[in-house]
């Protein structure tokens, strides 16, 4: 079996997903891709932002400036509502159809475990809620499953997606602005005033 480092890992990840873009602009797809998965975060941290200063600003004194903001906001709200309902979408069709195909192959078991007590009273969770002992049932294959595909999910994150913050340079110490700071007077004690006698 060959060995691959994360970085031809990355390289091939990031080839299937220029292909797949590619591709949907060949068809001519529209629709938000399933891969701009910050991109709703992202929309709803700007909304926030926009909404605190918007908040801060007076209507009444800086009319323009607030009235600018509330455009934007308005924007942003509705970029977020659209984004939201297709997460929503999602959500429900990432729930519904495995609990279907859970409640449906209840008692057919995925595979079966070597026989022998191997994994002891695990083999009795193994089979839960309905599949004979000594058998995966769907239910706990799609749970395992799901954790996997969630794991991989928050590795490729970590990876492939930067963070600005952790990204943006440290400022210089030069750059720093230097406070003066007055220098109290130290006041000796009684007991040392006897001690340098």
């Amino acid at each position: 079996m060959d060995e691959f480092n994360y970085k031809e890992l990355k390289e091939a990840m990031l080839k299937t997903i220029r292909d797949i873009n590619q591709w949907s602009q060949e068809a001519g797809i529209q629709e938000p891709s399933l891969m701009n998965f910050c991109k709703l975060n992202a929309a709803k941290k700007e909304l926030f932002d926009t909404r605190q200063q918007m908040n801060a600003t007076s209507a009444q004194d800086e009319f323009s400036k607030w009235a600018k903001l509330r455009r934007k906001v308005d924007k942003l709200t509705g970029e977020v509502d659209e984004q939201s309902m297709f997460q929503g979408l999602m959500f429900i069709l990432n729930m519904a159809i495995p609990w279907m195909l859970s409640s449906y192959y209840s008692t057919t078991p995925m595979f079966y475990l070597p026989p022998g007590d191997w994994f002891g009273p695990l083999g009795y969770l193994f089979s839960f809620p309905k599949a004979p002992v000594g058998a995966v049932s769907t239910t706990v294959w799609t749970m395992v499953c799901g954790r996997v595909l969630t794991l991989v999910g928050d590795y490729c994150r970590e990876v492939f997606v930067s963070d600005p913050v952790l990204d943006a340079p440290a400022p210089a110490a030069a750059e720093k602005a230097k406070v003066p700071v007055a220098e109290a007077p130290v006041a000796e004690s009684p007991i040392a005033e006897k001690r340098k006698e």
